[in-house]
């Protein structure tokens, strides 16, 4: 078996609850597999980081860097404190290409350096694997031409990703949903999940109308005010023989908030609070208690 960790990352107490279930989350699925939880308790245990000047979230590529290089490990996974893994993540842990990769929200990323086109895809940096050292040295190396205002780790990422000159390797491991499967020859049909935020901020529709007519509809939601729209993406969940899915029949392998609560100025116990009492339907509740161990972070109300 391929020697394989995982970094999850997160620095101080208010994330206590919100990265402990990140973590118990996917011990849950994944005994076989170390976990190192970076904080500023235990960055002098990583001598990579004792010796940079990174700073903020890109710190965990130092981590990863230092597993890959010197500890032994062939792969490395990074989980966002605010995610919740729900299933085995099989397409991290079989893929081969140097950069395995999760979708953003459906837009481009934009920084005065470099951006996606309409054919690319923006990649998230939360939920990402590294099966190469490479990959991670061309990244740190790009980092410095994105402050944290031009977003920083994961600008540097999609470029890395997106430049086929460099001659890293990278694949999506999210795909299209079953019901899309008849325009694509059902190639993507085997990896039809998420591991990111487009579970809760996309959803297809594919009807026929009396006539046989097909009706094929693309939905997205992209947030640009206080108000969180989610909810009418999120109350589609369901679980079906003790997976969770969208409502559209993606399996969500990965739960990402992605809500800002590392952001200055939010209100992040409230804005927790909102996504457990209103956005999350009972039964996704329900699934994160009895499946992902995350019973004290949801309890029973």
């Amino acid at each position: 078996m391929v020697k394989t960790a995982v970094v999850i990352h997160w620095w101080g107490e208010e994330y206590e609850q919100l990265g402990t279930c990140a973590i118990k989350s996917f011990k849950k699925f994944h005994p076989d597999i170390e976990v190192y939880h970076i904080s500023d308790k235990n960055e002098h245990t990583f001598k990579y980081l004792a010796k940079s000047t990174v700073v903020g979230a890109a710190k965990r590529l130092l981590a990863a860097q230092e597993l890959m290089r010197e500890r032994g490990y062939e792969k490395v996974i990074i989980l966002g404190a605010d995610t919740i893994t729900c299933a085995r993540l099989e397409e991290f842990l079989t893929g081969k290409e140097d950069i395995l990769a999760t979708l953003d929200y459906d837009y481009p990323l934009m920084t005065r350096r470099f951006m996606t086109n309409i054919y690319q895809q923006h990649i998230n940096a939360d939920v990402v694997c590294f099966n190469n050292v490479v990959a991670i040295d061309k990244i740190l190396e790009v980092l410095p031409h994105y402050p944290e205002e031009q977003y920083g780790e994961q600008g540097a990422l999609n470029e890395v990703y997106h430049d086929h000159t460099n001659g890293i390797t990278g694949e999506y491991v999210e795909g299209l949903p079953p019901i899309l499967s008849f325009y694509t020859g059902g190639r993507e049909y085997y990896k039809s999940c998420c591991y990111n935020v487009r579970s809760k901020s996309t959803y297809f529709t594919d009807e026929r109308d009396v006539h046989g007519n097909r009706h094929f509809q693309y939905n997205k939601v992209i947030c640009e005010s206080a108000d969180k729209p989610w909810t009418p993406y999120v109350s589609k969940f369901k679980v079906v023989v003790d997976k969770l899915y969208t409502g559209d029949d993606r399996q969500i392998k990965v739960w990402h908030y992605c809500d800002g609560f590392g952001s200055g100025g939010v209100d992040m116990e409230g804005l927790i609070n909102k996504w457990k009492t209103e956005i999350f339907n009972e039964e996704t509740k329900k699934f994160f208690r009895e499946h992902c161990d995350c019973a004290e972070f949801f309890p029973e109300e």
